[in-house]
């Protein structure tokens, strides 16, 4: 309206967000070798977040199969 400008730092924030991502989700993961769990991980900037297990396996546990629910 007047063409006042705030910059805003939103890094705080977005590292908060990211531990507590990988708090819970870690917690919530099921535990047989741990692998899992020690697969998950989370980024990201003030464009964009990520979050990902990147074990071979983990979209089957999130979404279940035929023989195994989520």
């Amino acid at each position: 309206m007047y063409g006042i400008t705030v910059e805003v730092d939103y890094t705080e924030a977005i590292n908060t967000f990211i531990d507590t991502f990988i708090e819970v989700a870690t917690t919530l993961c099921p535990v047989d070798t741990g692998y899992l769990c020690s697969t998950i991980d989370a980024g990201g900037d003030e464009g964009s977040l990520y979050a990902e297990a990147s074990a071979e396996y983990a979209e089957y546990v999130e979404y279940g199969t035929s023989r195994m629910g989520a």
